[in-house]
């Protein structure tokens, strides 16, 4: 039997850069096989829209 290891990371949004490596940063540390964002948002900063 397979064992899941399922977290969630409330982040408001990942428009800056800074977010998204304290983001990568806390993966590389915690087991996980399933990760929930809700609320995800990162924009292309030349265009101004959602990427």
């Amino acid at each position: 039997m397979k064992t899941w290891d399922i977290i969630t990371y409330n982040c408001r949004t990942l428009t800056e850069d800074s977010q998204l490596t304290e983001l990568k940063n806390e993966l590389e540390v915690t087991n996980w096989s399933l990760i929930g964002l809700p609320e995800m948002r990162r924009y292309d900063r030349q265009f101004g829209v959602p990427r």
